[in-house]
Order: structure tokens, then C-alpha cells, then sequence
């Protein structure tokens, strides 16, 4: 146990102490108000409210399982500091008489969403443009893609008010240390997640619930004056004298409807989905720069089998969660790294594709788990060396494996169907075979996955599957582990290059390359950040003009 270095005497003055690691067996879990009061120096009537900073599973050694806690402790007569309220965020939206500066945001993803809020909480008139549907418009869109094959391609799984995190486990963990992450954080409680978020080691919503916290933030922010205008994509940039002066946009259901928005700056928040809208800035000039990513699929276990491989006998326990597991192979001979990615615990394999020329594999959980399956990536990095030096190469070699996962099924009943065979027929050249139950919501068939990869890829991936079943027994041998292909949507393909110290278009000054789709940021909480700190620095920015 780690505490802050206080003398005996300077604990009993204080009246809030931090605990920064306090390690508790599971059978005394009960018992932690009592702990915390023994490791403090306190007697145990001196505690009042507890507020948990950080709960995390030490599970590396079975039968041994233990919690470790991050505590703020007050004692029975201190009041602990109030969090930031609703009232209070809406307060400060509505405080601006005069709305000088205009902003236009690409996306209505959580970076666009979160540069949106806060331009408008520092005085900004802002407009959302958001080529997807409002939130019941777009389940329903979702929905006849899972039953019927349907697939709208400007409203979809990654399309649309939320963007691709709407559909998805609701993970809002990051290994990123900005400041910004308790904002970001912070806020989503005012708008309806559970507080535990601000204190899980792997803090997550679930898709279920990731929607009515998005749901009830658009709302809000509309009765707060931002303009949301959903059925239309960006087509163009304005620019005058070389500045950036709005975008150019059409709708999506009647492309006669063309309307021009003008701006002081423009939020590029377009998810990695995206593919035209990298082509349209590519055709205006725009900076961008191929990165690697990494490509593979989505492997499938009993949740079960995975529960027990990390707790043991201690499964079951109500002081824990269902199971997660990170794995990584650095294939040093390959020059490749293999590693698990977006873990889903009790969750679903989903169809994710945005062009009917294509198929894509996404992971997604609701907030209780309940799936009998766990779901995770397996990816193996790709660079160039995958794809060439041409300025798109990167992008291009995506949406040729997506290609060739629709071309490798022969016959498939519905276009949401997905590749699908077990993962001892992948790493032994069998013939592809599927159970009659899977966590695929939009049904799959039997495909040689092996077919989709260049040959390299295959024996990366086949390498790490090896690996990986040396750091859980049986991973790649179960019977009952399947392989769903395929998972190309890891991280965008591209970067739009920015300034490090502005947050701009290093060939655009006023265009805010920001969130995942923009290369700069990985999953809902860091494309939130990344929003929020661009919106920060343009009004910084501004201020000073």
C-alpha cells in the first residue's frame, strides 16, 4: 500500500486523505470503509463519504485475485467538492448575448459532438453537419441492415448522430493523460451515464446505453442553440484569398439541395469510415499523410471459458466483472506486432460496412453483458510496405481487403452476412465450417478467411494466434473459438496533418483536423479530448486576433 507521506500527526489535522493504492483481498471487499479507515491511522467512526478515484482486478494470479483501489477519503465532517452539474454546463452555454465567431463541425461523432459543446460554452454560434441520421432514425437504419441486409450508405452502424461509437461497447477507457479526460468524463454523467465511470479501470456504457447519453447531449445542445443538420455531407471547402471561409454541402435524400456554410474555422470530425471525405480533401489540397494501422478479424469464445481463464475458481464472485483479456506478440522475425483490440465481454460480432462493395466486422457489448460471448479483434500492423508510397495507397488497401472479404463468400443470403470459420480450421488449412449459433447479429457464412489476406498477413496472424495461446491455454485450440472477417477499421488509414501547437491544418489555416477519422485519436474518450482541446485552442486562437 502506497499513501501520501504524512506524519501521524498530520492525518489526524486533515480531513481528506487520498489513498493512491490500496490493495484489498476479494473476501474483504466488504470490509473496505473499515480498511481504509486502518491504513489512514484513523479510527473508523472519523470516515464519512468515500469517493472511488480508481478500481482495478489484479487477476495475475489465479486464486489470489485482489482489488486495487484509488481513494479520496473525507472525514464525517468535511464535505466532499460538488462535480460538475447539468444545470451548471447549461448555465454556461446560455450566459452569451452575442455570438461573434462562427464554427462549422464536420461529424457528429464524440469529437465533433464535444468541439461543438464546448465552442458553444465559450461563445461560439456553432452548425453540426452530419451526412447520417437523428438518433431513432438511425436504429432504424441499423436495424433493417442486421434483419435484412439493407445497408444505407450515409446512415449506418459507423454514420450518424454518435458516430461509430453509438454502436459499440461504450469503452471509454484511454491511455491517454490529458487533463481533459475527467471533462470529458464529467460531462457524460450530466447527460446520464453511470458515475462508476469516473472511477473503473476500464470505465465502458454499453451500446444501449451510449445512446441515450448521446441522445440526451444532442437534445440538449440544440435547446442551447447549436445547429444540427443531419442528411447532409460536406462536398467542398470554401476558400477566399487562400482562407478558409465555410464548407459547401448537399443533402443526401434530394442532391439538387446544395447550401453553404459559412465559418471562422471548420472541424474536420469525420470518422475513419469515411472514405470520400479523405478524397474531397485530398482534391482541395488539404495536407495528409498515410500512417499504419493494423487489419485482421474478430475472434469469438464463450464467455465463459474466458471468465475462467482469468479468475479461476474465483469466477462468479460479485466483486468482479465478466472477463477481459489484452494479448500482444511482437513478431520481430516478421516485423510485424499481433495484438487483441476493442475486447468486447459479453457481446456481439456486428456487420459494420458503410459500401455495399464491401464487408466490415465491428465488436459491440450492452451495459450488462449478458451475450454468452466474448468478442475481440485479432490484427496483425500493416504499413508501407503493405501498400506502396502513392498519397492514398494506405486507404486503398483497406477497401481492397473489405472487397475481397464480399467477394470470398459465394453465396450469401443477405448482405449483412460476414466471412466466418472456426479458428482451428484458419491455423490448419481445413475447410470453413459454422456452428448453428453465433454472437453475429447479422448471420455469417462459411468462408476460407485465408483467402481475404495476402499470404504475409495470413502467417502474422497465424503466428500471433500461436502466441497468444501460450498466454491463455486453449485460446486458439478451443473448439469453439470462431474468426468473423474482416477487421479493417482499427484506426484511420490516414493522418490530416496539423500543427502541433495551433491544432491546425498545416495547408489550411482555420481547418481543425480532429478526433479518430482525422488520425488523431483512438476510441470515444480521446476523440472526445481531441475535440475538446481543438475547440479550446481555436478560441484561444481567435481571442488573440
Amino acid at each position: 500500500m502506497v499513501l501520501r507521506v504524512h506524519s501521524l500527526l498530520e492525518r489526524n489535522k486533515k480531513s481528506v486523505e487520498e489513498i493512491r493504492q490500496l490493495i484489498v483481498e476479494l473476501k474483504d471487499d466488504a470490509r473496505l470503509k473499515e480498511l481504509a479507515a486502518r491504513h489512514l491511522g484513523w479510527p473508523v467512526e472519523k470516515v464519512g463519504e468515500i469517493r472511488w478515484l480508481r478500481r482495478s482486478v489484479d487477476a495475475r494470479k489465479k486464486g489470489h485475485i485482489r482489488l486495487v483501489y484509488r481513494l479520496e477519503v473525507f472525514s464525517r465532517d468535511e464535505r466532499p467538492p460538488q462535480r460538475l452539474e447539468l444545470e451548471t454546463l447549461k448555465h454556461q452555454c446560455l450566459s452569451w448575448q452575442d455570438r461573434p465567431r462562427r464554427a462549422v463541425v464536420i461529424g457528429a461523432g464524440p469529437a465533433g459532438l464535444f468541439a461543438a459543446l464546448e465552442l458553444l460554452r465559450l461563445g461560439w454560434q456553432v452548425e453540426v453537419i452530419e451526412r447520417g441520421a437523428p438518433l431513432r432514425e438511425r436504429h432504424f437504419t441499423v436495424a433493417e441492415y442486421f434483419k435484412k441486409g439493407v445497408l444505407d450508405p450515409d446512415s449506418n452502424l459507423c454514420f450518424g448522430l454518435g458516430g461509430a461509437g453509438f454502436y459499440s461497447d461504450g469503452k471509454l477507457n484511454t491511455r491517454i493523460k490529458h487533463p481533459e479526460v475527467s471533462d470529458v468524463l464529467e460531462r457524460l454523467v450530466c447527460f446520464g451515464a453511470p458515475e462508476d465511470i469516473l472511477w473503473r479501470h476500464d470505465p465502458h456504457v454499453g451500446s444501449n446505453l451510449i445512446r441515450e447519453i448521446i441522445g440526451a447531449m444532442a437534445d440538449a445542445m440544440v435547446q442551447w442553440g447549436v445547429g444540427f443538420h443531419f442528411h447532409r455531407r460536406a462536398t467542398g471547402l470554401r476558400l477566399e484569398n487562400g482562407t478558409l471561409t465555410g464548407v459547401e454541402t448537399v443533402s443526401t435524400q434530394h442532391p439538387e439541395n446544395i447550401e453553404i456554410f459559412d465559418a471562422d474555422a471548420v472541424f474536420f470530425a469525420c470518422g475513419h469510415g469515411a472514405e470520400d471525405s479523405y478524397r474531397l480533401l485530398q482534391s482541395h489540397g488539404v495536407a495528409l499523410t498515410p500512417k499504419d494501422y493494423a487489419v485482421g478479424f474478430r475472434v469469438q469464445h464463450p464467455q465463459e471459458f474466458i471468465d475462467r481463464s482469468q479468475y479461476g475458481n474465483d469466477v462468479g464472485h460479485p466483486a468482479l466483472e465478466s472477463a477481459r483479456y489484452r494479448l500482444t506478440a511482437n513478431l520481430k522475425e516478421l516485423e510485424r506486432g499481433v495484438y487483441t483490440f476493442c475486447m468486447c465481454p459479453g457481446g456481439y460480432v456486428v456487420p459494420a460496412a458503410t459500401d455495399t462493395r464491401g464487408i466490415v466486422v465491428n465488436g459491440m457489448s450492452n451495459r450488462g453483458h449478458r451475450s454468452p460471448w466474448a468478442n475481440a479483434a485479432v490484427v496483425a500492423t500493416v504499413s508501407e510496405r503493405d501498400w506502396g508510397d502513392s498519397p492514398l495507397a494506405s486507404l486503398d488497401f483497406r477497401t481492397r481487403l473489405e472487397r475481397a472479404a464480399l467477394e470470398s463468400i459465394a453465396a450469401r443470403r443477405s448482405r449483412a452476412e460476414v466471412p466466418a470459420m472456426r479458428m482451428e480450421e484458419f491455423l490448419h488449412g481445413k475447410k470453413a465450417t459454422v456452428p448453428s449459433r453465433t454472437s453475429c447479429l447479422g448471420g455469417c457464412q462459411p468462408t476460407d478467411i485465408a483467402s481475404i489476406f495476402p499470404d504475409d498477413l495470413v502467417y502474422a496472424l497465424k503466428a500471433g494466434l500461436e502466441r497468444f495461446e501460450r498466454k491463455i491455454r486453449r485460446f486458439s485450440s478451443h473448439p469453439e473459438a470462431m474468426l468473423f472477417a474482416v477487421e479493417s477499421r482499427t484506426s484511420a488509414p490516414l493522418q490530416v496533418s496539423r500543427d502541433r501547437e495551433t491544432l491546425q491544418s498545416t495547408s489550411h489555416p482555420r481547418l481543425y483536423p480532429i478526433g479518430e477519422g482525422a488520425g488523431w485519436a483512438g476510441g470515444i474518450t480521446s476523440s472526445a479530448v481531441d475535440g475538446l482541446r481543438a475547440a479550446r485552442k481555436a478560441d484561444e486562437t481567435f481571442s488573440a486576433l
